[in-house]
């Protein structure tokens, strides 16, 4: 969930300083990596994933990879079934290679380089040692570097794990007789 929400932030973030829509960078953000967790859910679903898949590290290594393989495919899928901007299509199918097809949608790209802030927004993660304005995706992507900065910093909010008391979920309305 954190990840989710530091890459849809990061992405709206990017699309500001790039002057796109920024609520369209958000959605992008948000959902291009939905075709892991439907991939997850199905297969804990099938029984093909259990706690012992994740004690045993060979096992587990092979579902990430064979859930990576296929994320962006089912991901895209998904987007498009539910009628989704095709901007948010393409960012679920082209993250991993925003230049594929010699095409360079914007929100893949986006999407691509919220990913690499990612490593710069979540608290649990090690931001690597080059700048954050360093990695090529995001020098093609154009922003200043101030503007990169800008990007992370306002996105660390939406990645920080919750704290404190935590606001009560609303009871369900009562069913009809």
């Amino acid at each position: 969930r954190r990840r989710m929400l530091a890459s849809a932030s990061t992405a709206r973030l990017l699309a500001k300083s790039v002057r796109a829509e920024s609520e369209y960078g958000f959605l992008a953000g948000l959902l291009h990596d939905i075709g892991e967790l439907v991939l997850l859910e199905r297969c804990a679903l099938e029984g093909l994933v259990t706690a012992a898949t994740w004690e045993n590290h060979a096992e587990a290594e092979l579902v990430r990879e064979r859930i990576s393989a296929h994320h962006t495919a089912v991901g895209s899928t998904l987007c498009r079934s539910w009628k989704l901007p095709t901007g948010v299509i393409d960012a679920a199918q082209f993250h991993h290679d925003y230049r594929s097809g010699g095409k360079n949608p914007l929100a893949a790209h986006l999407v691509a380089a919220s990913d690499v802030l990612c490593a710069y927004v979540l608290p649990a993660a090690t931001p690597p040692t080059p700048p954050a304005g360093a990695p090529p995706v995001l020098l093609e992507l154009g922003p200043p570097a101030a503007r990169i900065d800008g990007s992370v910093q306002p996105a660390r909010p939406a990645a920080a794990p919750r704290t404190g008391p935590q606001a009560p979920h609303p009871a369900p309305p009562p069913r009809p007789a």
